[in-house]
């Protein structure tokens, strides 16, 4: 086996310890450019610099997934959040309903059509009853609707 290969088969066999950046990410020549010849050929030492890295990728990924696992909602927790998302979607909802029925009640009246313009108005009392039914409900568990739509238009803009 060519030291390339030698350095490939410990990667398959450490692929899950780590290893699997090399048996995805790298070619031959990569292997050989970046750690055989900087580790003068020595396969062991092309290892050990190889595991270092892999050490540092094991770490990194445990943070994260103990990160994960303290933000993830507990069975206690899991109601009230599907209720927040349940609120919110109502809410985008809504709103995109009343922006449609008033962007169709500015159309109707750059066109005249009052009877459209009335058509229209009977969608937007629903809307705006179900945007407000559902900021009052977010508000009651403690979420600032204006304020999280502050964020997010600054995060718009900033993007």
């Amino acid at each position: 086996m060519t030291p390339v290969q030698q350095i490939k088969q410990h990667a398959l066999d450490n692929y899950n310890n780590g290893w699997d950046y090399i048996v995805e990410c790298y070619t031959d020549e990569e292997i050989q450019q970046e750690y055989l010849d900087v580790c003068d050929g020595d396969v062991t030492k092309a290892i050990a610099l190889i595991q270092e890295v892999a050490d540092y990728r094991n770490e990194q990924s445990e943070e994260a997934r103990r990160e994960i696992e303290a933000n993830t909602d507990t069975e206690e927790e899991k109601p009230m959040t599907d209720t927040i998302a349940d609120l919110i979607a109502e809410l985008l909802d809504a709103n995109w309903d009343f922006d449609h029925a008033c962007r169709k009640e500015r159309e109707s009246k750059d066109a005249g059509l009052s009877y459209l313009e009335e058509l229209y108005k009977a969608d937007q009392q629903p809307a705006w009853d179900r945007m407000y039914a559902a900021e009052r409900a977010l508000e009651g568990l403690g979420i600032d609707v204006r304020e999280a739509q502050r964020k997010l238009d600054a995060q718009r803009k900033a993007a």
